[in-house]
């Protein structure tokens, strides 16, 4: 979960909240494991990270997966260190329904509450991006929900007609824009496609996917109507993303979204494909105004607001230790 040279966005939201919290005056080092690389390398990262430990002193440890957060808790045994340790949770996959479960051995590993809750054991604190994830988990730590913060100085409103002549899309209809790369499975892209066949008014369909993060915000300007219709989720960041926008956005019932929508303008939840035809053809027909921008800055969803509430954390965690 952070930019690589070949995978530049992936984790970029992490990378973001770092930046953040150096703006606070945090100084932060960055242990990453290219765990998508290789799965070997969390293994060869051990003893890399008890070096790491050992030459330096670190008021506090922050982990952004339980895959790392075990290594941290192996590590600290090994350099005799008690450095206070915090999780932020990330992992959707503990939200998802037992038939999504997939029969591969490492998916098995990745879906797998047991090595889940493995990573939690040498945590002091935890912080959840979706209230639920602990419950699931059925831990004891204490824990505050904090989802991701978004850059709302990236994603903000921008002219529909340049965004458009920006990216090629010089159409005269309207453009809905799918959220998720339709190839992975539990983005549930079915979902669209066939309430799509109910749909009356003409439209462009666009897929993320294959576009670029610095790309994003464009994409989403140039859209009418943005759709996220996954099986599960954590508090996913296009959602919120789309809010910062003020752009129309529908999505199923998965993870914090419910509630950070509301009772929002702009923002609909759905359910199955005739609801979802539905609200197509009735914002195709007339787009609703949007105040998502406003909701996200109540929520204090800014990545400036979050990385506050980070920093209140930490000095909590390093004070209680």
């Amino acid at each position: 979960m952070y930019p690589t040279p070949n995978k530049p966005y992936n984790g970029i939201f992490v990378k973001e909240q770092v930046q953040s919290l150096e703006d606070l005056g945090v100084k932060c080092d960055v242990f990453f494991i290219d765990g998508k690389e290789a799965k070997k390398n969390y293994i060869t990262a051990i003893p890399k990270l008890i070096n790491t430990l050992r030459r330096k002193k670190y008021d506090v440890i922050h982990c952004h997966h339980t895959y790392v957060s075990t290594l941290v808790n192996l590590s600290k045994i090994f350099t005799g260190k008690r450095i206070p340790t915090i999780l932020t949770l990330h992992e959707g996959e503990i939200l998802a329904p037992k038939e999504f479960k997939d029969k591969r051995m490492i998916k098995k590993l990745i879906y797998s509450k047991i090595i889940k809750k493995a990573g939690l054991i040498g945590v002091n604190f935890i912080i959840t991006v979706e209230k639920r994830l602990p419950k699931v988990l059925k831990t004891k730590k204490p824990y505050k929900v904090i989802p991701v913060g978004v850059n709302v100085s990236k994603f903000k409103e921008y002219c529909v007609f340049k965004c458009r002549s920006r990216l090629n899309l010089n159409t005269h209809k309207k453009i809905l824009f799918f959220l998720a790369d339709p190839s992975r499975p539990e983005k549930n892209y079915e979902l669209l496609e066939k309430s799509l066949t109910d749909v009356k008014h003409p439209y462009k369909l666009i897929t993320a996917g294959n576009i670029k993060y610095e790309e994003m915000p464009y994409y989403m300007n140039a859209a009418d109507i943005l759709i996220l219709t996954s099986k599960y989720e954590a508090s996913p960041m296009v959602i919120k993303e789309a809010m910062a926008c003020n752009k129309t956005v529908i999505s199923t019932d998965v993870g914090d979204v419910k509630e950070i929508f509301e009772d929002t303008n702009g923002c609909y939840l759905t359910s199955d494909i005739e609801n979802l035809s539905d609200l197509l053809n009735t914002f195709l027909n007339n787009v609703p105004t949007s105040e998502g921008r406003k909701r996200l800055i109540k929520l204090g969803l800014t990545q400036e607001d979050v990385a506050k509430k980070i920093f209140t954390v930490y000095r909590e965690v390093i004070g209680e230790y």
